[in-house]
């Protein structure tokens, strides 16, 4: 008999909820606008998307629009995902792990949405990947290949290098090819930036407020921002994530070697300076 612990348990009732969600929101009027929560996964997702929970006129349907689905690690057809974007109403709080694409920026302009985007230190985000895909989620489907690497530099290298370090069935290229299928989110006039290490660190209040000012600026509340603020803040419960391990900032300087810093380099230093998270390949 199949037994599912509490992990494969929460995943299995968040996939109840979505499909309960779906059944019901185009009962429901709302007439805030769409807050669409984008990122490259394990950059915070949930972070951002807590900060507006709770809010009048916005009301979760548990959609998230993946243009690579866990389960299967296959990119979603652009038909199916223009239609899941289609689907959003206004008033709705979604998540999203959506690549950019010039026919999906289309479709969001032309609805009545706030578009947030949001990234980290894609040193981190390895990390991260080495032991989430290893011991949190066995519905993912690269939950198979990190778990032949025991050693967590192993799964470091894995992540940073891809399907170059193992030959896997399925696409799993490069950090920084990874990385580049969402990049062009952060030069679209109509997407919010906001930085990971800025949202948990000693000034997140000023960085909440600026998000919360965006959110403000470009939606139909009618609400104070100190409202909008104390509001947001209430709501940060990062252990509420069933992808939370530890969080934090510059854990990779705990875990990289110098071979992970030399490939690592080679491979996305580049996209590190882009990104400001350094100036040089001095580090």
């Amino acid at each position: 008999m199949f037994i599912l612990n509490k992990k494969s348990l929460s995943l299995v009732n968040r996939k109840i909820s979505q499909i309960n969600g779906q059944l019901i929101k185009g009962l429901q009027n709302n007439k805030g606008s769409i807050v669409l929560i984008n990122s490259f996964p394990k950059s915070g997702t949930h972070l951002l998307y807590q900060l507006f929970e709770n809010m009048l006129n916005i009301k979760s349907y548990h959609t998230f629009i993946a243009s690579m689905p866990s389960f299967t690690q296959i990119e979603r057809t652009k038909k199916k995902t223009l239609q899941m974007i289609n689907a959003m109403v206004d008033g709705e709080l979604a998540r999203a792990h959506l690549f950019y694409d010039p026919a999906f920026e289309k479709s969001l302009a032309i609805k009545n949405l706030v578009h947030f985007f949001i990234y980290r230190d894609p040193r981190d985000i390895v990390i991260s990947e080495a032991n989430y895909f290893y011991d949190m989620n066995p519905f993912n489907r690269y939950h198979y290949y990190f778990k032949k690497y025991p050693k967590l530099s192993d799964r470091i290298m894995f992540s940073i290098k891809g399907n170059a370090y193992h030959k896997t069935a399925i696409h799993y290229p490069n950090i920084a090819l990874r990385f580049n299928k969402y990049k062009s989110w952060m030069s679209t006039n109509s997407v919010y930036c906001v930085k990971y290490e800025n949202l948990v660190g000693k000034n997140k209040y000023n960085e909440i407020k600026k998000i919360m000012l965006h959110y403000l600026e470009h939606s139909n509340e009618n609400v104070s921002i100190d409202d909008l603020v104390k509001n947001a803040i209430s709501n940060i419960d990062p252990k509420k994530s069933h992808t939370f391990r530890e969080g934090g900032t510059q854990k990779w300087k705990q875990y990289f070697n110098q071979e992970h810093k030399k490939v690592f380099k080679k491979i996305s230093g580049e996209l590190l300076i882009d990104l400001e998270y350094e100036t040089d390949m001095n580090w």
